[in-house]
């Protein structure tokens, strides 16, 4: 009985330490730490980790890395090489617009048994998109108009990770109709104020859009279109066979009103008319019985600062003159 319990005791110590061994084996081996994602493209990606030292194993022998694509079921994995103590860095290709997940563990040995780590997850990362890095143009705006011209602006941003921009094209057409008049602008850096200047049909309106065109690698790739507002090209006034005569206004420039004042070959009433350098009517006013002669006042406080036009019509004359609305 005495050596039974002693052999029982026996099996129970080797069992316990074998079980101590392999426990202790299986811990040894720490997790990688400071994992870090380096760099994307639109084809590549750069991760890092780092590798701390085992002291308890007899040493770290390398690690596996695993990466796929967030959703999926399947892993890809590679195995690398290397000693604790260092920082690691690997790189792969992807694929472009695409969001990853990735994971590492380390391997270590304990004297002639091969032992893992737990995996780490590193953060989750994304693909650049190539179709996306051009950003669009922003910001359009109608600078002037007059009767046969017309200037707009638009302001670029830095297209990163595109590699540069190279150029810009607008397109414009009188409302409504199909086909675009396109022309290229040429930028002298990859961000700032756009002014672009060309001819146009009297009293017609215009729709204009503009697109970045950007490089990436050896590719040419360009930014969604962008629409400004409406173009209104100013409207030359009506001409009369009879003379027009001189129309007086003052003060000019102004703050708060005006006094229009001129004097006409034939008695009839008058319909002055104020618009503004858009061709946008601001003011229309009928006047009955002014005879030969006109004279009367506008409020214009209300307007905003800027050249302003008048256009008189006396009868069959018509009569024009300008006036300025300063602070």
């Amino acid at each position: 009985m005495k050596l039974k319990t002693l052999l029982v005791a026996a099996c129970a110590a080797i069992f316990f330490l074998a079980f101590s061994t392999f426990s202790h084996a299986q811990t040894c081996c720490k997790v990688p730490d400071s994992l870090k994602v380096v760099s994307v493209t639109d084809t590549s990606f750069k991760v890092s980790w780092y590798v701390p030292d085992s002291a308890s194993c007899d040493s770290i022998i390398g690690g596996t890395i695993e990466w796929r694509k967030a959703g999926s079921t399947t892993w890809l994995s590679k195995t690398e090489t290397y000693t604790a103590g260092h920082k690691i860095t690997f790189t792969d290709t992807a694929s472009d617009c695409t969001q990853y997940q990735w994971q590492v563990r380390n391997e270590c040995k304990h004297g002639d048994s091969t032992y893992y780590s737990a995996y780490v997850g590193g953060t989750n990362f994304s693909t650049y998109c190539k179709a996306t890095c051009c950003h669009e143009p922003d910001s359009l705006k109608v600078v002037s108009v007059t009767d046969t011209s017309f200037c707009v602006s638009w302001v670029v941003r830095d297209s990163l990770p595109c590699d540069s921009i190279a150029h810009g094209t607008i397109q414009y057409r009188v409302l409504n109709t199909i086909p675009w008049t396109t022309v290229a602008v040429t930028y002298s850096g990859r961000r700032g104020t756009i002014n672009f200047c060309d001819t146009g049909s009297t009293c017609a309106r215009y729709q204009w859009q503009v697109s970045n065109v950007c490089t990436y690698k050896d590719t040419t790739v360009n930014s969604v279109y962008v629409s400004g507002p409406t173009i209104f090209m100013l409207c030359p006034p009506k001409t009369f066979a009879v003379t027009a005569p001189a129309i007086h206004v003052y003060p000019n420039p102004t703050q708060s009103s005006i006094t229009l004042s001129g004097t006409f070959e034939s008695e009839d009433n008058s319909i002055v008319t104020i618009t503004d350098v858009y061709g946008a009517k601001r003011l229309e006013r009928s006047i009955s019985g002014t005879g030969k002669s006109l004279n009367t006042n506008f409020n214009i406080a209300t307007l905003p600062n800027g050249l302003y036009f008048i256009t008189v019509i006396h009868g069959k004359a018509i009569s024009k003159t300008t006036f300025l609305k300063g602070q």
